[in-house]
């Protein structure tokens, strides 16, 4: 049978190649997502790392939830002892770095610069022009911010060490230009929340920036990088545990960012769950379109296979016959659709989808990318052929030659409806257990939730494929009947309507047939935007729950001119500033609670800015207003009856002083002597729901600005930013806001259009992907309605001739088709609709509930082009049936027949 099998390929590869197609499909769908889940991998690896540059290892906490102790300093790691060691070429401290201030001119920029490394020569990011720093007063600076402040190699310029340690001097030097750094992702990542990288300095100049000698009595905060050479690791490794304090250990590169990324994600990657739950939901709907085509291949081979039954060929052979041609198609098809995955993520690796961090996405081609894409579409390949296969046994020399629209079987058609009822009653009783067990896991808080989402989320995927099924499997039962209303008023528009009208309800097999494949891939792309459309609003959700206003920019130098410029930015509606103060207040209990104290004139200020109710809120000099819930714990704040008294709050601790025991929130930042012992007493409270109004506290007071103006000296200004988005774009928004803060010493830059443009950059990138899949939802549909008419054709020759034969013209037939081919497009389109919409509702739910609110939306404009497309796509697919149906003569068809 093996050389029958390939015989039979190669006369039907016009055909097989429509069947090729739609597995080279669903492979390159799963190889592309695997692809993507490793590049998104990578990306959040190599972003968890950046601060290693060019090194190789590191010295961290075992626990990555430990806490700094203040007993264990740097000198009790040995760094001297280990930089002796054979094989170890640098050293340099995470906490190595200063807040700086470069100026020239009057152009400024600050940012943080960074130790070059303790031992040895290991730089953040290496110079691409000019040398590395090799004493104090030397500084390599990035690329952009040589050119913002107009310096260039071997130029002096200023730097100014801030002052962040709550006093107002500031000490500044003057440093020589010796390097400068390509700017690339590095420069706009955010380093634990420190600045972004502006340069490097030696090692002992960046102590002295500190007002250090060094940093051996400094207390470990963070890591210590480290470069080793790879073939000595083994021999170094113990030695160097050896010497840590045991909360420390040696850790490569590569598993300090895996461990950082599993930190963050709770050991779940949402965005691989959520891409391949759709990768392996495409392969099962793919394999439908596989059926289809297979069936066509055995209707045509009809009369081939009872030839071969009449010179003795048993049943299991043309049985075995079918599984070994869908097998070879199946490895050959998957192999090609691995090759174009590869090829469409290499494309998109090549294209900068915008100026952040995650600007490219890489291409990383890993073995289960490759094997599993060919060995799962060659298995659902095979597993599709065998309903045809099980059609070939029964092939007889007599039903071969009669019409198939005669071949009925009753007992099937019932087995099918009864398997079909209870698979859709299965999975949605599957689905809605899942749905469950996670709202239950989500409500109880459970600490397993993010790994045990994993089994919840298969469980829904596999009812949701047993729902899908099974409304397959009933299609030719419920489609036609869907399709009377619609027919019977498309039968008003002529004969050639009327034709496709009784022939849709006179054949509900083909209609159910052809019907499916729209049905496919319409449910494909409705599930996939649903559920990109519903995360990107779920994220939203959180976000804005987080923060009460757009935009907060904060810092001592915040000032009438920094607002004016950001104003003048499209996209910004409103802007407050505001002046602030750190305050105490006692709270029922005695306890101590503190809060950013900003100054108003009125509550249309804050209405101007602010995302909550502000209705009956009136702020005087007699009130205060204090957000509902404490932000420290969530708690609601409780406080005694009567007079509140809110205490100017003035740091009492030096830096060297400052230990577990006396750090507040307000720690470090800029304090004012002259606020010692001045307080503010009010008589009424007033309470409202908001959250993050400010940067350095979690907690703002709102009060009278008058106590500003002779009384209060404000330590820092709170600018308050409202947005609209229908303006311009959040991305482009935070871009123009950083340039302009940049120029602006201590200034720092938050709130949740910061957080959404983070978001919508990454969603942006799996947008491009969902592109692609729109695309290929859309050849799949193209695929099934094109072979489903051309199967429909083939049983219709003898109609097709006698309509011809009574007056009908080529046009009317050609008509007709297209019009049976419109009448099935738009119901199978209106059910994918609906059906995607609730699969991707479903799947919306059980990959981002924990996170937060899932909200259920509906992008109808999306919508709408998905219909208009799923219409095209269905008349296009009648044109080569149709023209095979008026090919022949009515005389040579009706002598065939």
């Amino acid at each position: 049978m093996w050389k029958i099998a390939l015989k039979l390929m190669r006369k039907s590869v016009r055909m097989l190649i429509a069947s090729g197609i739609a597995i080279l499909i669903g492979s390159m769908f799963m190889s592309a997502t695997l692809l993507f889940a490793n590049s998104v991998d990578d990306l959040m690896v190599r972003n968890a790392t950046n601060e290693f540059g060019s090194a190789n290892y590191a010295i961290s906490f075992r626990n990555p939830n430990s806490f700094p102790s203040s007993k264990i300093h740097y000198k009790d790691l040995h760094l001297d002892e280990i930089s002796k060691m054979p094989g170890v070429n640098g050293i340099r401290i995470d906490d190595a770095t200063a807040l700086v201030r470069v100026e020239k001119g009057d152009k400024s920029v600050t940012s943080i610069a960074w130790s070059n490394g303790l031992y040895g020569n290991l730089p953040v990011y290496k110079s691409t022009e000019g040398r590395e720093p090799q004493k104090i007063g030397e500084i390599t600076l990035i690329k952009s911010i040589a050119k913002s402040i107009h310096a260039n190699i071997g130029d002096t310029i200023t730097l100014v060490k801030v002052d962040d340690t709550g006093g107002d001097k500031e000490k500044s030097y003057d440093v020589r230009v010796v390097g400068l750094v390509d700017d690339g992702e590095h420069s706009q990542i955010p380093f634990s929340n420190r600045g972004t990288y502006l340069g490097g300095v030696t090692n002992d100049f960046c102590a002295k920036l500190n007002n250090l000698k060094n940093f051996d009595n400094e207390v470990v905060q963070s890591k210590v990088y480290m470069s080793i050479d790879e073939s000595k690791i083994n021999d170094l490794s113990p030695k160097i545990n050896s010497l840590l304090p045991s909360r420390f250990s040696l850790m490569s590169r590569h598993e300090v960012g895996v461990r950082a990324v599993r930190n963050v994600s709770n050991g779940t990657n949402f965005v691989t769950m959520f891409l391949l739950s759709f990768g392996i939901l495409a392969l099962l709907i793919s394999s439908l379109v596989i059926a289809n085509t297979f069936q066509v291949l055995v209707a045509q081979r009809r009369r081939t296979l009872a030839l071969l039954r009449v010179i003795g060929a048993q049943s299991h052979q043309l049985y075995a016959a079918v599984l070994l041609e869908a097998a070879i198609l199946g490895v050959i098809s998957a192999a090609v659709g691995v090759l174009c995955a590869i090829g469409f993520m290499g494309a998109i690796s090549n294209v900068n989808i915008n100026s952040g961090p995650l600007s490219k996405i890489p291409l990383i081609v890993s073995l289960p990318a490759v094997v599993w894409p060919i060995a799962i579409g060659t298995i659902v390949t095979v597993l599709a052929s065998m309903g045809a296969a099980r059609s070939a046994t029964k092939v007889t020399p007599m039903e071969a030659l009669r019409p198939m629209d005669l071949i009925k079987d009753k007992r099937a058609s019932i087995i099918r409806a009864v398997f079909g009822v209870v698979f859709i009653v299965v999975g949605i009783l599957a689905t809605a257990l899942s749905a469950t067990s996670l709202a239950s896991m989500i409500a109880r808080r459970s600490p397993t939730a993010g790994s045990d989402s994993w089994m919840t989320l298969l469980g829904a995927m596999f009812g949701c494929a047993l729902v899908f099924i099974g409304i397959v499997m009933t299609a030719i039962f419920w489609m036609p009947f869907a399709m009377k209303a619609t027919g019977a008023i498309m039968a008003l528009c002529g004969p050639a309507s009327k034709v496709a009208n009784a022939n849709v309800q006179r054949n509900p097999r083909r209609v159910a047939a052809t019907g499916t494949a729209l049905l496919i891939g319409v449910t494909l792309v409705s599930t996939v935007v649903t559920g990109a459309i519903c995360g990107k609003a779920t994220l939203k959700g959180v976000v804005d729950d987080h923060y009460s206003v757009d935009i907060i920019i904060q810092g001592k130098n915040v000032d009438e001119s920094l607002a004016a410029d950001i104003s003048k930015i499209s996209g910004i509606k409103h802007t407050e500033l505001l002046p602030a103060v750190p305050m105490t207040f006692k709270n029922a209990k005695g306890e101590t609670e503190y809060a950013m104290a900003a100054g108003v004139d009125n509550t249309d200020q804050l209405k101007n800015v602010m995302h909550t109710d502000l209705d009956g809120v009136n702020i005087n000099k007699d009130s205060v207003l204090l957000p509902k819930f404490n932000g420290e714990g969530g708690e609601p704040f409780e406080l005694k009856k009567g007079n509140l008294n809110l205490q100017a709050y003035v740091e009492k601790y030096s830096s060297d002083e400052t230990d577990s025991n006396n750090i507040t929130p307000f720690t470090g930042m800029n304090t004012d002597s002259s606020n010692n012992d001045k307080s503010i007493t009010v008589k009424q409270v007033q309470f409202k729901k908001y959250r993050n109004v400010n940067i350095y506290s979690r907690n703002t007071a709102f009060v009278s600005k008058s106590y500003f103006n002779n009384y209060l000296k404000p330590t820092t200004h709170i600018l308050l930013i409202s947005v609209d988005s229908s303006k311009a774009n959040l991305v482009d928004i935070v871009k123009n806001i950083r340039n302009i803060t940049s120029s602006y010493a201590e200034v720092m830059a938050g709130g949740s259009v910061f957080q959404r443009a983070q978001w919508e950059s990454a969603i942006d990138i799996m947008m491009m992907l969902l592109v692609g899949l729109i695309a290929v939802a859309v050849v799949i549909a193209l695929i099934g309605v094109a072979n489903t008419l051309s199967l429909s054709v083939i049983e219709r020759t003898k109609e097709s001739a006698t309509l011809r034969a009574i007056g009908m013209t080529r046009g009317q037939v050609r008509r007709s088709l297209a019009l049976e081919a419109t009448l099935i497009s738009l119901t199978s389109t209106v059910s994918g609709l609906i059906v995607g919409t609730a699969f991707g509702w479903i799947g919306s739910y059980m990959v981002f509930s924990a996170i937060g609110k899932v909200p259920f939306v509906i992008d109808w404009t999306i919508y709408a082009v998905l219909a208009l497309i799923a219409l095209l796509a269905a008349l296009l697919s009648s044109v080569l049936p149709a023209r095979r149906a008026v090919k022949s003569s009515p005389v040579v068809a009706l002598a065939e027949e």
